[in-house]
């Protein structure tokens, strides 16, 4: 996706606290990639920008040096370091795994942190782990970055909907606790997805399942600072996570069954359709759990394991 750059799309909401600078990275050698041959090739680990897309980085610069930005938040995932780098002013500039991709294809796993360092002098690091992307719980100890691509090559492990939910939430938690006013989010389209429709979704329905293109940006003004999803929801079983970088606690409502089985119904379909789009593979699992019969849907749903 691609888009002309240098506006902003803003929400109607009045500015009266917190203001959100949400910027998708620009063109990467993925996104050319995927749309040329409509399949992830398996090994284009931490996917850079093109030239095209660092020209459109280069181009919010203007736009992004009259917004007063406080605070740059980045994904480590290199095109949305880039990105920030080449879109913002000089200023405090920091990453976080929080803000990376929804881990579901090879660009989305990253490069250790000793070699983001070396890359990105300016940027602040804190103490990312050497492996931050996602690692099933069970292969995290001592996991290199050579296990980690194995285990997705491999063995398919991918980043769930579930625990991928779980890190957004975690994100606003740690969002809920900075004090700047205008934070600058340099980021991805699944992130942003999902982010968008968990927290305003229900506020605004175009958010409920938007999509930003290559270096688009919404202005989101918040009046107050946004709650994690559980503190929202008190009254919904909920388990605590600890966020490793800030130890901050939330609680995330449990999925049901039914959530479970749609998203064991969207990974069947993607490996038959591996030139689905995240988006088409979604509405394609819903219309095929939709269309199951009451009993298949039941089936469907034990044979689950939670």
């Amino acid at each position: 996706r691609t888009q002309a750059t240098g506006t902003i799309t803003a929400t109607s909401t009045a500015a009266t606290g917190q203001r959100l600078l949400l910027v998708r990275h620009g063109e990467s050698e993925y996104n050319v990639h995927y749309a040329k041959h409509h399949q992830d090739p398996g090994d284009m680990w931490d996917a850079q920008l093109t030239s095209k897309g660092e020209e459109q980085a280069a181009e919010l610069k203007p736009l992004m040096s009259r917004e007063h930005v406080d605070l740059v938040v980045s994904s480590p995932l290199t095109r949305a370091i880039q990105t920030g780098l080449l879109a913002s002013p000089p200023g405090h500039h920091v990453v976080t795994a929080l803000a990376s991709e929804h881990l579901e294809a090879s660009c989305d796993i990253g490069r250790p942190t000793s070699e983001l360092r070396a890359a990105f002098q300016t940027v602040d690091f804190g103490d990312l782990p050497e492996v931050w992307w996602y690692v099933p719980e069970e292969c995290r100890q001592d996991i290199t970055v050579q296990e980690s691509r194995r285990l997705f090559a491999k063995e398919g492990r991918r980043e769930s909907r579930r625990d991928f939910e779980r890190r957004v939430d975690l994100f606003v938690a740690w969002l809920s606790h900075r004090q700047e006013k205008v934070i600058a989010i340099f980021a991805h389209a699944d992130f942003f997805n999902c982010f968008l429709h968990r927290y305003f979704g229900e506020k605004e329905a175009r958010y409920s399942d938007y999509w930003m293109k290559n270096c688009e940006v919404l202005q989101l003004e918040l009046p107050e600072p946004l709650l994690p999803m559980a503190e929202r929801v008190p009254s919904l079983p909920a388990a605590a996570l600890a966020d490793t970088e800030e130890k901050v606690q939330v609680h995330t409502p449990t999925p049901s069954r039914a959530s479970h089985a749609l998203e064991a119904l969207r990974q069947d379909i993607a490996q038959q359709r591996p030139e689905l789009t995240p988006k088409e593979l979604r509405t394609l699992a819903a219309k095929q759990f939709m269309a199951l019969s009451v009993e298949a849907r039941a089936e469907l749903m034990q044979a689950v394991v939670l």
